[in-house]
């Protein structure tokens, strides 16, 4: 969570990058006022290889902007994570597959 001036200066925030409150870009600050926030906006990337999905919103009493964000790490290790299951889900469904079919198979052989 980090806090901003009217100007887009920062005012305070919960973390640091390199030391240093991050600051977008000021377009992003100018969307945020026209449209409420800046929504719908994929991802930042302050430096390279971190991105980070952040929402920037006004705050109409005072002109400032508060923007929360979250690393895109986290996101896309649990995607990794997710994909690993669904692949070994898949081949312990076909094994089972096939081995119900193969001795399905022998089972009605005896019975005819």
């Amino acid at each position: 969570i980090a806090v901003y001036d009217s100007s887009g200066t920062p005012v305070a925030s919960s973390g640091l990058l390199d030391g240093k409150i991050p600051v977008p870009p000021l377009g992003e600050f100018n969307l945020a006022l026209a449209q409420g926030n800046n929504l719908p906006h994929d991802t930042w990337e302050p430096v390279m290889g971190v991105r980070i999905a952040a929402v920037i919103v006004p705050v109409p009493h005072n002109g400032g902007f508060v923007l929360v964000g979250r690393n895109m790490r986290e996101v896309e290790d649990r995607e990794t994570n997710l994909e690993a299951v669904v692949g070994i889900g898949m081949i312990v469904l076909l094994v089972s597959t096939f081995i119900t079919k193969l001795f399905g198979n022998g089972i009605l052989k005896r019975w005819n």
